[in-house]
């Protein structure tokens, strides 16, 4: 436990923040395992690292680490997003414009995806043509099931989770034995245990087809 805190609070430091999963993974010494088993949650894990530097007597060691946590989780209390280095109110946020992705010249969509529902909307289009039948959509996870035909008279069951960055999977702290497939817009989580299909190739390939 000792490792773990100074190598988590080492990060926390470094960044001048609380880190995601993804930051920790890859900054860190260690993966997200240990912290997330020992704690149940990724949420869990800046208090129960506080609670444990402070029965060490490290408070002083690690002042500055501990109070980000504090800063946390009274920010999320008070239902503030803290955003850089300022904590700025949803209400306080300037408006935002709109934002597009990159052109895409497909029939239906003018440009590619920003965000997750970006993606589910752009799979749902595109489908058929990627050798997909959707049979269910749902809000709980994973997000999508689908058949997919392997053989003459053989096809699969796939469970489909979508996301803006196939990275994303790991900082959801998706259980990756209960899915099949991560279907996104950005592929970049080489290590991924998962069938990935990227929607942005798919297009480009459909494109010049």
């Amino acid at each position: 436990m000792e490792e773990l805190f100074r190598d988590w609070a080492g990060v926390v430091r470094k960044l001048g923040k609380l880190p995601s999963i993804a930051e920790y993974e890859s900054l860190g010494k260690y993966s997200q395992g240990p912290l997330t088993r020992r704690f149940a949650s990724w949420l869990h894990v800046p208090k129960a690292m506080k609670k444990f530097a402070e029965q060490q007597d490290w408070a002083g060691e690690w002042k500055e680490v501990l109070e980000m946590v504090d800063e946390s989780d009274g920010a999320a209390r008070r239902g503030v997003k803290k955003s850089g280095p300022w904590n700025v109110t949803q209400a306080g946020r300037p408006k935002p414009t709109n934002v597009y992705g990159p052109p895409i010249q497909t029939k239906a969509m003018s440009h590619g995806p920003t965000n997750e529902a970006g993606v589910m909307v752009l799979f749902g289009m595109l489908a058929e043509e990627l050798g997909f039948a959707v049979t269910l959509v749902q809000t709980g996870y994973p997000d999508c099931e689908a058949m997919r035909q392997r053989e003459e008279d053989r096809f699969e069951r796939l469970r489909i989770e979508f996301e803006y960055e196939s990275r994303n999977f790991v900082q959801h702290e998706h259980d990756a034995s209960e899915c099949d497939m991560i279907v996104c817009w950005k592929h970049n989580w080489p290590e991924c245990p998962l069938e990935v299909v990227e929607l942005r190739k798919a297009v480009a390939e459909i494109v010049r087809a």
